[in-house]
């Protein structure tokens, strides 16, 4: 779906009434959040992909499976509240776009403190996370 709204957004540019006056102004403006919105959903959509790649390296071979539920359990709770915020948004649109920002940037700020997994054996125990994550 992201893919297929990233090839529309040229199309999402033609105005059907033309160009000049106040409406091209404002569609102008509805044009670049529909970009930025497209992108946004782009990368929300990829970062969930990684998710189910990168979590299950994090959690030791016994509780594997647990972790990535719970993991995948407090990624729902995002969705769940998803509809309330844009019920919030209707009056304040632009708080709107802070709260989703800010998520991003906690999320992005979060995960460039996990380890690196790359070309390294999967933990098997507890003390095998302990000393990947160098606690």
């Amino acid at each position: 779906f992201s893919v297929f709204s990233v090839l529309m957004i040229p199309a999402a540019g033609e105005h059907p009434a033309g160009r000049g006056g106040d409406e091209s102004t404002e569609y102008s403006s509805i044009n670049w959040l529909l970009v930025w919105s497209v992108c946004g959903r782009l990368t929300v959509s990829s970062a969930f992909c990684a998710l189910y790649v990168y979590t299950p390296e994090l959690f030791p071979t016994v509780v594997r499976t647990q972790g990535l539920g719970m993991c995948s359990m407090v990624a729902r709770v995002g969705s769940i509240s998803a509809p309330f915020l844009l019920s919030w948004g209707h009056n304040h649109p632009m708080a709107l776009y802070l709260v989703f920002s800010a998520c991003c940037l906690i999320a992005a700020m979060t995960m460039s403190r996990l380890p690196e997994t790359s070309n390294k054996p999967l933990p098997e125990t507890m003390q095998e996370v302990h000393h990947l994550l160098g606690t």
